[in-house]
């Protein structure tokens, strides 16, 4: 960090990251005594090239530093010896710099990073507080999810969301026709199926039944006409995966009441012509 500190040629030396980082990679739960300093560096280093990003190695190994340490030092999935606490003192020096580099457009590159790294902290912290609320209505965001780094980024913390919070008071009309809104507008993107589908679980697995039933005949018509457009393998497996979710939590009548509106034994249909045809080729 003196290097990049003293040197103005070296002030974004992506050779000197990358240094930075494989110290941190080896050094791993030894890092525990140095989190404040190095995490102070990082930060400050973010807010200056987040003004005019321009060397992408150099930002890479940035973020990879603060993703490593926070893995590392936080994360008791990958060392139980670690304490989950230590993420605090994360959240204290990054969330409010992380929060206004997401509000400018010339950083928008920073954005994927920065929301792994919060999805990151939330899976670790296990709980969500205000900070963490307000920034869901973020996500809800239709211009999020035209940028294809965005959508590999956030997809699956709505899962992280649902799972921590008492869905029944956090979820209204208002986030979850936004949650589904997502999933339609991925659904229409070839390429996106599988984030679709990541949504799509989610909400089968956490959100009740009595605010999701007046929903599900537009959920399932809209995936029969993606099928009818252009089926294919994945896009059959992803679907029968959040299917068998939703019957596991919620049974199956619902859903055949659902299809049922639709077209008169339009679920006899799925299961001949999709379900046991394709079951075979899932694999998550």
């Amino acid at each position: 960090f003196t290097v990049l500190a003293t040197y103005e040629e070296s002030y974004t030396n992506e050779y000197v990251m990358k240094c930075i980082m494989r110290v941190i990679s080896r050094a791993e739960h030894g890092c525990v005594a140095v989190i404040e300093p190095v995490v102070k560096h990082c930060c400050g280093i973010l807010q200056n090239v987040s003004k005019n990003p321009q060397k992408p190695l150099f930002n890479h190994y940035l973020f990879e530093c603060m993703a490593a340490l926070i893995r590392f030092v936080c994360d008791d999935h990958y060392d139980a010896s670690n304490n989950r606490e230590n993420i605090v003192k994360f959240e204290q020096v990054l969330m409010t710099p992380f929060l206004r580099i997401l509000d400018m457009d010339q950083a928008s590159e920073f954005h994927p990073y920065i929301y792994q790294l919060i999805g990151l902290m939330l899976r670790i912290r296990n709980r969500v507080d205000s900070d963490y609320a307000s920034l869901f209505d973020k996500l809800l965001e239709t211009s999020l999810w035209n940028n294809d780094g965005n959508i590999v980024a956030i997809s699956g913390t709505f899962a992280d969301y649902l799972r921590l919070v008492k869905v029944e008071e956090f979820v209204d009309d208002r986030r979850l026709t936004g949650m589904l809104g997502i999933y339609q507008h991925l659904l229409s993107k070839r390429t996106q199926d599988f984030h679709a589908f990541k949504i799509l679980s989610a909400i089968f697995q956490y959100v009740p039944l009595v605010k999701l039933s007046k929903y599900l005949k537009e959920i399932v018509e809209l995936v029969c006409i993606r099928i009818r457009a252009k089926k294919s393998t994945a896009l059959c497996g992803h679907f029968i995966v959040a299917l068998s979710v939703f019957i596991y939590r919620h049974g199956v009548a619902p859903l055949l009441a659902a299809a049922e509106q639709i077209q008169p034994g339009i679920f006899s249909m799925i299961v001949e012509k999709i379900w046991l045809v394709y079951a075979r080729h899932v694999t998550d």
